[in-house]
């Protein structure tokens, strides 16, 4: 399934801005409100890249639950077989082995990825709108 936008909707007299994303781990559903000392700098394309932002934090942590249930299901799958006696060749075992120890890193890599997006979000956010003023501060004086 693709990634699809569902709503994406802004108020301009209250400043809240929605938005629902579905995609292959659910339907996620954000809402961003406007602070009152960023009111006058208030628009939806910003509202709505921070509903983005927001889902796009909440997918990464969808994957990683995703991610860290399989490895359970693969290392579940593992404790249910009898291990090879010492020197005995076992391939599908070793296989399962390689198997949990790649969903295993996988999820760890993903889980970290989530941490670091969603630690990021308020510099973001303040890097965007400390943008959106220089940019009001630049087109208010070249219309003077």
């Amino acid at each position: 399934m693709k990634e699809q936008i569902v709503k994406a909707e802004y108020n301009p007299e209250t400043g809240v801005s929605e938005m629902i994303k579905v995609n292959k781990y659910g339907c996620f559903h954000a809402k961003s409100v406007v602070h009152e000392e960023d009111a006058d700098i208030a628009n939806r394309w910003d509202g709505l890249r921070f509903c983005e932002l927001k889902i796009d934090i909440e997918v990464a942590k969808a994957k990683a639950t995703m991610l860290r249930e399989r490895a359970n299901g693969i290392r579940s799958a593992i404790m249910a077989i009898e291990p090879p006696e010492p020197g005995e060749e076992d391939y599908t075992f070793d296989k399962m082995l390689v198997q949990y120890q790649d969903a295993r890193n996988r999820y760890e890599d993903q889980y970290t990825k989530y941490k670091r997006m969603k630690s990021m979000y308020h510099e973001i956010a303040d890097t965007v709108l400390s943008t959106r003023r220089r940019m009001r501060r630049e087109y208010a004086s070249t219309e003077r």
